[in-house]
């Protein structure tokens, strides 16, 4: 354009430069006096103002053509320039739940896309299951969630059908869980136990972490049938509530009279044996170890094969009313023996009270099983 403006202004020259620039290059000048007049002429200034006029106009159009190259250069680059965020959705989606993410659900490019991932578009649906949720929706959570985020365009799918992750949780999965909490918890040895369960039905679940947390029935004693109730937990969080159903059996030795017992008679290890029994049908105050009954008196008369429990038999009487005992108390590092009246009967250990057969006074005592009562 500068060129072109420079030869406008070669053939455009007033009569005065022109006249100056002939005799600087040492013109013949009388000659161009000639010209001079013919440039002076009304004929050459009216071309000359033409000429001026062409060359205006030809500037102007030379500018508003390099003002429109600049125009569409400036339009391609601000069509061409990428927005700082895209959003694109997929078609389809497997969500962990309980909520869905913007990131779940769509592929996030951009500066702000960590933000932009956290958006919460809603509730997931339940395990295994799925929701479709349009872009209208997903537009309108990315708007009112992140006003302040520029430059973001959505694209991709109009909808997206977002599923649900699941595992099944099978009914022998809890019912093996079940049986190591029973066997853990029962006071009987799980070799003389029988446990028989009935598990729940397969559930679905979500994904995660899985355990049971079971817990039986107020003042189940572990024998019997029963219900146990499991809280399914995922990733620490209750998920379910589950029932458990069984029937145990224990079977241990049970001490019982072999041969006809009197009353008030002190058992021997001849007149007693161990058998081995299903105990859910026996009473709580069964026997099951000899050395607990032997040397103790039968309080009532036992037949031969009748179950010895704890009403049946009690501690021989060690010390009787009014009896004078021995009395040992510790003074210092001395320990000192006398003599007292027991006013009550004692069995081992025992606390009695006794009468000083000197003083009169009275104290109590703690009876040994030698029959001796020793005073702290």
């Amino acid at each position: 354009m500068h060129k072109a403006l420079h030869m406008l202004g070669k053939y455009s020259l007033t009569p005065w430069r022109f006249w100056t620039r002939a005799a600087r290059k040492g013109t013949d000048t009388s000659s161009l006096e000639d010209s001079l007049r013919l440039r002076q002429s009304p004929f050459c200034l009216v071309f000359c103002a033409r000429a001026r006029v062409y060359r205006i106009f030809t500037i102007l159009v030379l500018a508003c053509l390099m003002a429109g190259a600049a125009c569409i250069s400036a339009q391609g680059e601000t069509t061409d320039a990428k927005p700082a965020n895209v959003v694109t959705i997929n078609n389809k989606a497997y969500v962990k739940g309980p909520k869905i993410l913007l990131g779940d659900i769509a592929a996030i490019e951009g500066i702000h896309a960590a933000i932009l991932a956290k958006i919460e578009i809603g509730n997931a649906s339940s395990p295994g299951n799925s929701r479709r949720i349009d872009a209208d929706l997903i537009k309108a959570r990315i708007k009112n969630s992140c006003k302040s985020v520029d430059s973001l365009e959505v694209r991709g799918a109009s909808s997206v059908q977002a599923t649900t992750l699941s595992n099944t949780l099978s009914g022998h999965e809890m019912g093996k869980s079940l049986r190591e909490f029973i066997e853990s918890r029962m006071p009987w040895d799980k070799k003389q136990a029988v446990i028989e369960i009935d598990a729940p039905s397969d559930i679905v679940i979500a994904e995660g972490v899985t355990t049971i947390e079971w817990r039986a029935a107020p003042n189940y004693q572990f024998l019997g049938p029963g219900t146990f109730k499991g809280d399914v937990l995922i990733d620490g969080q209750l998920e379910k509530t589950v029932l458990g159903r069984v029937d145990m059996e224990a079977y241990g030795d049970v001490v019982i009279a072999v041969r006809a017992v009197a009353r008030g008679k002190v058992l021997g290890p001849d007149d007693i044996e161990t058998q081995r029994m299903a105990l859910s049908r026996l009473s709580r105050e069964i026997i099951t170890k000899r050395d607990q009954v032997i040397g103790k008196v039968s309080k009532s008369s036992l037949s031969p094969g009748q179950i010895v429990t704890t009403r049946k038999v009690e501690a021989p009487k060690l010390v009787k009313r009014y009896q004078y005992v021995t009395v040992k108390t510790r003074l210092g590092g001395v320990v000192v023996t006398t003599l007292a009246k027991a006013k009550s009967d004692g069995r081992a250990g025992d606390r009695i009270v006794l009468l000083n057969a000197k003083n009169k006074e009275e104290f109590i005592g703690t009876v040994q099983k030698d029959g001796v009562v020793f005073v702290e």
